[in-house]
């Protein structure tokens, strides 16, 4: 169980570090409010289609195969996102992060499954827990990051 927590929360500490750095990435390329909110929501609105997805194949192959497919997935999606040089790979790179982001539903269904009983809601709130977790850290991180890049920036100018 704490090796599929640290998976949660390493997993969810992407989604919301990149949160800091949406509104900047929508000004550098242009885009308008509408657009930058459209960066916000296309993640978790392309994982209502995506997490069930992971839930089926997870049934099929089973939850250990399917959690590193959904942790490498998220890691690819995100260095796409990282290298994004238009509005127009932002978009696709957030999408393809809301398929591959199944972490979560992968995480609960092994939960139900593995604890019977009084405990199964015990592990379901600590699996949400390590979510929240990953949340609370992303936006500090991403936070910090930008800092650090825009102090290197002007001191290289």
């Amino acid at each position: 169980m704490p090796v599929l927590l640290v998976a949660v929360a390493i997993n969810a500490i992407p989604v919301s570090l990149v949160v800091p750095m949406l509104p900047f990435l929508g000004q550098r390329y242009g885009a308008s409010e509408f657009e930058v909110a459209l960066l916000f929501t296309l993640m978790p609105l392309v994982g209502i289609v995506g997490n069930p997805i992971w839930g089926w194949l997870s049934d099929n192959i089973g939850r250990r195969p399917a959690l590193p497919c959904t942790l490498g997935g998220t890691a690819v999606t995100f260095i796409a996102f990282a290298y994004a040089e238009s509005l127009t790979i932002l978009y696709a790179s957030r999408a393809l992060q809301g398929v591959v982001h199944g972490s979560m539903s992968i995480a609960l269904a092994y939960v139900a499954i593995v604890n019977a009983g009084k405990n199964r809601a015990k592990s379901m709130g600590q699996v949400f827990g390590a979510m929240g977790i990953g949340l609370a850290i992303g936006p500090a991180l991403g936070g910090f990051l930008m800092g650090a890049v825009s102090y290197t920036q002007l001191t290289l100018q």
